[in-house]
């Protein structure tokens, strides 16, 4: 009798850890669930957070973009510095000058180069200072008279034509100014005198660029 007793106690044990079995499994279930939906439900968070900086990114450069003095690299507003309240003689100088790129050709001991400068304005005195400060032309070289025919060809007078480059021939001081004149003024010829002295008419030439 015990034992049928004890027998039937087992069985019905084993049948109630069996029904308690797949309640443990539904409810693991069911938080994984519920993490794996929190988990989705952040990354669509993320994704149109994401979304809506680049719209937003887009907008700013197609169409916000600050100009003129509020405007500045990196979409970054620029304003001049006050200096209301600094010496006039310790204030750092503002400049509104425009700069223009050019071209000065240059003379060594290896020939005629190229060298890229910036003037505020194009014309024949700016370029016979570009070349004067790089070392073409002595400093005491002044423009006596530059003339524009208006067909691409043009006369320039300088007082003198003494180089910097003691070592340098005539001819490769003269191309230095032909080919910075003619490229940067938009000409075909240029004719050069200098000290009452005039040296004939000549167009660009690279024939005593550096080799």
């Amino acid at each position: 009798m015990k034992r049928t007793l004890l027998a039937i106690m087992m069985m019905t044990a084993a049948m109630m850890f069996t029904a308690c079995t797949p309640s443990d499994i539904e409810i693991q279930t069911e938080e994984a669930a519920t993490e794996a939906d929190s988990s989705e439900s952040s990354t669509e968070e993320a994704l149109q957070e994401t979304e809506e900086a680049q719209t937003e990114a887009v907008t700013f450069a197609e169409g916000e973009v600050p100009t003129g003095v509020n405007g500045g690299p990196g979409f970054l507003p620029t304003t001049t510095a006050d200096q209301s309240d600094i010496p006039e003689d310790k204030r750092n100088p503002v400049s509104t000058e425009q700069q223009v790129i050019v071209s000065v050709y240059c003379v060594d001991s290896t020939g005629v180069f190229q060298q890229m400068d910036v003037v505020s304005e194009v014309n024949a005195d700016t370029l016979l200072e570009r070349l004067i400060l790089n070392g073409v032309l002595s400093e005491d070289t002044e423009l006596v008279n530059y003339e524009d025919n208006g067909d691409g060809t043009a006369v320039l007078e300088l007082s003198e034509l003494s180089p910097v480059y003691t070592k340098a021939k005539e001819e490769q001081v003269l191309a230095c100014i032909t080919d910075t004149y003619t490229e940067n003024l938009g000409l075909t010829q240029i004719t050069i005198k200098a000290g009452g002295q005039d040296y004939g008419t000549f167009e660009f030439t690279n024939e005593y660029d550096r080799t």
